[in-house]
């Protein structure tokens, strides 16, 4: 029982011939809510323009949890692309706006907008936070090759912390397309957490 005071777990064990408490810890996490957005997007924007933008509402923190690249076009010529995932400290401007859907219905209307294919304008860049390449297939191999990822950010390791974008308008992560692609049509799919307390 509870008895008259609260108690902890801990983990008994000897280190160097002393017998020490280590508390036990249950990694969780409160049940923020999350949203996801689904867009579909032009590769052949050039090099150096921003395939999507994710900027944050003006009260809460956004986590990203989840960014997932599908090839659904054939690229003019097969290309190794290099993507670049980096903070923005202005928002871009143009593309086309997308609406971000509640995994819980109950969760209210999320505050973050997401915004895809900026060429026009693009938001101020910041640091770089990942970096990495996939693989657009030409007409003859799209059609035989399994439909794996070109790219898949995933931040569910909880000895990770994902990135995250503070709260007020004019802060940002945008996924970069560094290689000049002649065609392609990718599909972009993500999910992020936003959180009510600094």
């Amino acid at each position: 029982t509870e008895g008259t005071g609260k108690l902890l777990g801990h983990w008994n064990r000897t280190k160097t011939s002393n017998s020490v408490h280590e508390p036990s810890v249950v990694l969780s996490e409160p049940q923020l809510p999350t949203y996801s957005f689904a867009v579909t997007v032009a590769v052949a924007l050039g090099a150096n323009d921003h395939l999507i933008q994710i900027m944050a509402g003006n009260l809460n923190r956004v986590i990203l949890r989840r960014l997932t690249v599908w090839q659904l076009a054939a690229a003019g010529t097969a290309a190794l692309d290099v993507f670049q995932l980096l903070r923005l400290t202005t928002a871009g401007t143009g593309g086309t706006a997308y609406t971000n859907r509640a995994l819980d219905p109950t969760s209210e209307v999320s505050a973050a907008a997401v915004r895809a294919g900026l060429t026009a304008s693009k938001g101020t860049e910041g640091n770089i936070l990942w970096t990495g390449t996939g693989l657009l297939l030409a007409a003859a191999t799209l059609i035989t090759t399994p439909n794996t990822p070109v790219i898949d950010l995933r931040w569910d390791d909880p000895r990770i912390q994902p990135p995250t974008i503070a709260a007020g308008t004019s802060n940002g992560l945008a996924l970069k397309n560094i290689t000049s692609i002649t065609s392609a049509t990718v599909h972009i799919y993500g999910e992020y957490s936003e959180v009510y307390w600094s």
